[in-house]
C-alpha cells in the first residue's frame, strides 16, 4: 500500500520539478532583459567619448532636418552630430547653453541682445518669437538650447542650434563647458551673470 509519506514525497518532487522549470524560465527572461539593457547601454555609449547627449537639431547642420532627434557626442578633438557630421574643436569658436526662459529675458533687454548679438537676431530669434509665450504655464517642459558657433568647411561662421528637455540638460551643459574650456571661450551668458566687463 502506498503511504502518505510516499504521496507527499512524490508531490514535493513534482512541485520542485515544476518550480525548477519555471525558475529556469524566469532566469532566462531575466537574463534576456539584462542582456537587452547592456546592449542598449553599449549602443548609447561611444567608446572614447568625453560626453554624450540626445538633442533635437534646430538649425545650422547641413543635410539635417529641423527638429530631428540626434546623438551629440563630444570627443577629445571633435564634436560629432548624428554619428556623421563632425566639427573639429579647432573650428569651434565657442558655445552657449541657455534655457528658453533666459533667452526670452535676453531678448527683452537691450543689454541681453547685445550680449547674444547675432544669435538672437538669427535663427534663434525666430524660435524666441514663436515660443516667447511658452514656459509660463505650470507643467510646461523646460527647454534648453545649445548654440555651437563654428567655422564650416567653406570658412563661413555658422551657429548650430540644438534643443533638449531637462533629461539631458546636465550632459549638454557639460558638453558646452568642456568645449568652451578647450577652445578658451568664456560664455557670454556667464559673463553677464558675473557682472564682469565684457565686449559687445
Amino acid at each position: 500500500m502506498i503511504s502518505v509519506h510516499s504521496i507527499l514525497a512524490v508531490t514535493v518532487l513534482l512541485l520542485l520539478s515544476f518550480l525548477g522549470f519555471m525558475g529556469i524560465f524566469i532566469l532566462i527572461i531575466i537574463a534576456l532583459f539584462v542582456l537587452s539593457s547592456i546592449l542598449n547601454f553599449l549602443a548609447n555609449t561611444i567608446e572614447g567619448s568625453d560626453e554624450m547627449a540626445q538633442v533635437n537639431h534646430i538649425d545650422g547642420i547641413p543635410n539635417l532636418g529641423n527638429n530631428v532627434k540626434v546623438p551629440l557626442v563630444l570627443y577629445q578633438d571633435k564634436l560629432v552630430i548624428n554619428r556623421q557630421q563632425t566639427i573639429p574643436l579647432s573650428r569651434i569658436k565657442g558655445t552657449e547653453f541657455l534655457s528658453q526662459k533666459e533667452i526670452v529675458e535676453y531678448n527683452k533687454s537691450s543689454i541681453g541682445r547685445g550680449i547674444l548679438g547675432a544669435l538672437v537676431a538669427g535663427p534663434l530669434g525666430g524660435i524666441i518669437g514663436a515660443t516667447s509665450g511658452i514656459g509660463s504655464s505650470k507643467g510646461q517642459e523646460i527647454v534648453y538650447y545649445l548654440i555651437v558657433q563654428f567655422i564650416n568647411i567653406e570658412s563661413k561662421e555658422v551657429n548650430a542650434i540644438f534643443t533638449s528637455g531637462i533629461a539631458y540638460s546636465d550632459s549638454i551643459k557639460k558638453i558646452s563647458d568642456i568645449i568652451n574650456q578647450k577652445v578658451n571661450y568664456q560664455s557670454k551668458n556667464n559673463i553677464s551673470n558675473s557682472g564682469a566687463p565684457y565686449d559687445i
